[in-house]
């Protein structure tokens, strides 16, 4: 048994020692840093940069719209009569719903035309 144990042992040694040896070169490569140089991927970069800033346009002005028409129920909801106050509780229901909505579309979008650039480079 010990000679089993000591001929695993020898054999363990040898391939250690025979690996150590060799000579092994590694390298590396930030490729984020890589990336950053390449002018296409400025470009993409920029170009998404420009689909963020109108996607976040679009949806400061829903949401001013939306706070607009809640300001203007808010002041006004006591005065109206109900059917009035009704088609402006919904008016405000819908546009809620729509702002919501594209929100949820536009994180999608966004997240999709990102990684399309991602997959060109």
């Amino acid at each position: 048994m010990t000679k089993i144990f000591s001929r695993i042992a020898i054999a363990l040694l040898l391939i250690l020692s025979f690996t150590t040896t060799q000579a092994q070169k590694f390298g590396h490569i930030n490729s984020s840093e890589l990336l950053q140089m390449m002018p296409d991927v400025k470009k993409a970069d920029s170009a998404l940069q420009v689909y963020q800033k109108s996607l976040e346009d679009l949806n400061e002005s829903m949401t001013k719209e939306y706070s607009t028409k809640l300001n203007d129920y808010q002041t006004n909801g006591a005065t109206m009569n109900d059917a009035v106050r009704q088609v402006k509780e919904q008016e405000l229901g819908d546009l809620e719903q729509r702002i919501q909505k594209f929100q949820a579309d536009a994180q999608d979008k966004f997240a999709s035309k990102k990684m399309s650039f991602t997959l060109l480079f």
